[in-house]
């Protein structure tokens, strides 16, 4: 994981705001960590139960942990290796806001790039828990979709 992020809290006069960035920081910091190592469980872990991931133009998963569960599952069987660059963290209208490249390293060899921006509700059951609610994934998936379907299989229509 490559991370491009200042040192300090740029929200640190803020205390609201500023506890609010520090927990989105360090929950991307964690996902990303454990996307690259394809750990199912500890991924799944990061989110509520009831939380919806809508990833790209992907169907979105169902508010169920199994749902989460087998969108990472597919994910994690379209490549050989996955990894994060986070390039940005931010706070928008109460959102958690960050960009980084999703770097697919396919079982054929090649390697393909996906630019992506991630929006986290940053609601104060994120800072009670811990864990997200729901999150959206921006970018164009159309790039990387056919090798997805190829070795991952067909997208279903609900996870």
């Amino acid at each position: 994981m490559r991370v491009d992020l200042p040192p300090d809290n740029p929200y640190a006069n803020v205390p609201e705001l500023a506890k609010l960035y520090d927990k989105g920081k360090e929950l991307i910091q964690k996902g990303s960590l454990l996307v690259e190592s394809k750990n199912i469980a500890g991924a799944a872990d990061c989110y509520r139960d009831d939380a919806v991931i809508q990833f790209c133009n992907l169907p979105p998963t169902q508010p169920t942990r199994a749902s989460k569960e087998n969108l990472l599952r597919w994910v994690f069987n379209m490549c050989e290796n996955i990894e994060a660059h986070i390039k940005g963290v931010n706070l928008a209208d109460g959102q958690i806001v960050s960009e980084f490249n999703q770097v697919c390293h396919f079982k054929d060899g090649t390697t393909e790039v996906l630019p992506i921006v991630v929006t986290i509700r940053g609601d104060s059951a994120l800072l009670e828990t811990g864990k997200i609610g729901d999150m959206v994934l921006a970018g164009d998936f159309s790039t990387i979709l056919p090798k997805a379907v190829l070795y991952a299989g067909p997208v279903p229509e609900v996870w």
